[in-house]
């Protein structure tokens, strides 16, 4: 797929609202800077999407159990987001997962 094409998916998805004004023949630097992405918050949260995809791609091999790629998913987008570090995400899931 065409990176601009994809990178605009993202961003319709991202602001549905912008569908009305706008379509895949608009410009990116035109779609950027509509008032749906004044604030920076959609485009942190493209950015973290993006983030996740390309280290998923790369740091997840092959697993005899299909159940560890998923655990690796998962502390992925946990550390990802910035919320928690590795070791407090760890404790958390196993705690999920044995309850």
């Amino acid at each position: 797929m065409d990176p601009t094409i994809f990178l605009k998916f993202l961003l319709f998805n991202l602001a549905p609202s912008i569908l009305k004004t706008n379509d895949s023949s608009t410009p990116i630097p035109s779609i950027l800077r509509l008032k749906e992405f004044d604030d920076g918050l959609k485009l942190r949260h493209l950015l973290v999407v993006i983030y996740n995809a390309l280290v998923e791609r790369h740091c997840i091999g092959f697993h005899e159990n299909p159940e560890d790629k998923v655990f690796e998913r998962k502390i992925i987008h946990f550390v990802s987001s910035g919320n928690q570090n590795i070791w407090e995400i760890n404790d958390g899931i196993w705690v999920n997962e044995m309850s």
